[in-house]
């Protein structure tokens, strides 16, 4: 291990079993993120954001940034709002630099359900459903209308299932992320 990887596992170390960030550097960012909030900015917590305050754990700013929100209760309703009964398209997604590949469709979420895990962090359970859309297949370029399954290989819906999964998946741990919620352990993802 070199050096420079070393100083900073001590450094984490020493501040995860020693040291507590004061009341002062909390209201510090508290007040930060209420300056971000009234601008329009959705409050993130980041490296640099931790390096200018001397905290070298992110798990710190993890718990406060779930504080300032009110609670995880708070946290699960505003995600929520933003997601649930809204017609949602991968276009909305792709704003968002996540990867769609071949596929356009548009989709809706009906409930999206938080638990804490054994281990400390969330397991996310969501109801779905495609309302329209197709994909492309990269390698053969056939298209495949989402909504007509009985014109699909059951193998081959097998794994655009899946694929479809994945891109909602991706879709609510960067929304969860953006509200502070960083450790989901489990998101289970059913059609409605």
């Amino acid at each position: 291990m070199n050096l420079p990887s070393r100083n900073r596992i001590r450094q984490i170390l020493r501040e995860t079993l020693f040291y507590t960030p004061t009341d002062n550097v909390k209201k510090r960012v508290f007040k930060f993120w209420d300056r971000q909030q009234s601008k329009g900015i959705k409050p993130q917590i980041n490296t640099v954001l931790a390096k200018s305050l001397g905290i070298h754990n992110l798990g710190t700013l993890e718990e406060w940034i779930i504080e300032w929100y009110g609670g995880e209760d708070v946290i699960f309703s505003r995600i929520n709002k933003e997601l649930v009964n809204k017609v949602l398209t991968t276009d909305d997604v792709k704003k968002l630099d996540i990867e769609v590949g071949g596929y356009n469709f548009s989709f809706k979420l009906y409930d999206i359900h938080f638990s804490e895990s054994k281990h400390g962090g969330y397991i996310v359970g969501v109801l779905f459903d495609v309302i329209k859309g197709s994909v492309i297949l990269t390698h053969t370029e056939e298209e495949y209308d989402l909504n007509d399954t009985e014109n699909i290989p059951d193998e081959l819906w097998n794994v655009l299932e899946e694929e479809i999964k994945d891109i909602i998946s991706d879709l609510i741990r960067y929304v969860s992320k953006s509200f502070g919620i960083y450790d989901i352990e489990g998101l289970y993802l059913d059609w409605n």
